[in-house]
């Protein structure tokens, strides 16, 4: 068998695609999204061999650390980081993930895989 621990969160955050296609021009302009936020570790161990609570503090305390200069009271601004760039700067610093998502509004998002 094959087991994997799970950590979810949501934050508040903007960002926008300066090569949007005309058919999604809109997304040229800076916009505001709840990203989801989901990361994976594989584990042995049946016993939270790796607590999935602690799992989430840890990524939350990767993602506050990586965009620091960039986070307000009205939430995270990524600039034209995409769902992508944002996984994959949590899964460099989150050693024990082997995947990570981002979801923006839990309607469309991406995944990156270690």
């Amino acid at each position: 068998m094959k087991a994997k621990v799970i950590a979810t969160f949501h934050v508040v955050g903007f960002h926008y695609w300066p090569k949007a296609p005309e058919e999604v021009s809109y997304l040229q302009i800076k916009h505001r999204h709840l990203f989801k936020i989901k990361g994976e570790a594989e584990v042995v161990d049946h016993d939270r061999e790796l607590e999935f609570h602690t799992l989430g503090m840890t990524m939350r305390r990767a993602l506050i650390e990586s965009y620091q200069p960039h986070r307000s009271m009205q939430g995270f601004d990524f600039g034209a980081q995409s769902c992508e760039h944002i996984a994959a700067a949590i899964l460099s610093c989150v050693l024990e993930l082997s995947a990570c998502e981002v979801w923006e509004d839990d309607e469309n998002g991406s995944r990156v895989e270690r």
